[in-house]
């Protein structure tokens, strides 16, 4: 019975690999510029990438997405995967997450935020130097959200290849770190399209709850 949890727990995986292959494929057409017959006023949506940029991201989650189901495959066949086996498929993992952030965009820069005057600091102001002004500190990037899911997705497989390489096995440690890998996969999903500047193709549906 567990074995079958587990199974099913894969299943919803390999669900959300296609949801999110098809959703990008769906939001990739859509990008693609269209004539319109007749002037229709629209409001002003977030600037979006160029349909070969938006392509080439796609094709980079489906790498992604493709690693994350090669490594649930490797976790619920018989017999086991080896612990070798198991880390050239994080490795795999590793490099599909970063094709995939360096085929998004990156988000923009804060602007820098000025704190009060302090002595010894210096600022340019109107092309003169005012030594008793502070210099506006450079703007710090805050990690992204797709940067944040993927860095999410990674945790969620070394905690899996931790349960799968534990001495004794701990099946019900596997099942749980299956379970939340497939939430974290469709959440990258999410965080990739959102990342584009683009709206859901479609709703979301939620994850099918394995049979226990």
């Amino acid at each position: 019975m567990r074995l079958h949890r587990t199974r099913s727990i894969a299943v919803s995986i390999v669900l959300a690999t296609a949801l999110g292959t098809g959703s990008l494929a769906t939001v990739a057409q859509a990008a693609q510029p269209v004539t319109p017959a007749h002037h229709v006023k629209q409001a002003p949506t977030v600037a979006t990438p160029n349909p070969a940029a938006l392509l080439g991201a796609v094709g980079a989650l489906g790498g992604v997405l493709q690693a994350v189901g090669n490594i649930a495959t490797a976790a619920t066949q018989v017999p086991p995967a080896t612990p070798a086996v198991l880390a050239s498929l994080q490795t795999a993992l590793a490099t599909a997450i970063t094709a995939l952030e360096n085929a998004v965009p990156a988000p923009p820069l804060p602007l820098p935020v000025t704190g009060k005057a302090q002595a010894g600091t210096a600022a340019v102001i109107k092309g003169k130097h005012h030594p008793s002004l502070p210099t506006p500190p450079l703007p710090v990037p805050a990690p992204s959200a797709l940067t944040t899911a993927l860095n999410t997705l990674t945790t969620d497989v070394t905690n899996l290849v931790a349960a799968l390489t534990a001495v004794p096995p701990n099946p019900t440690a596997v099942t749980t770190a299956l379970t939340t890998l497939a939430t974290d996969t469709l959440a990258a999903v999410v965080a990739t399209v959102t990342a584009l500047g683009l709206p859901l193709p479609v709703p979301v549906p939620p994850l099918p709850v394995p049979s226990s």
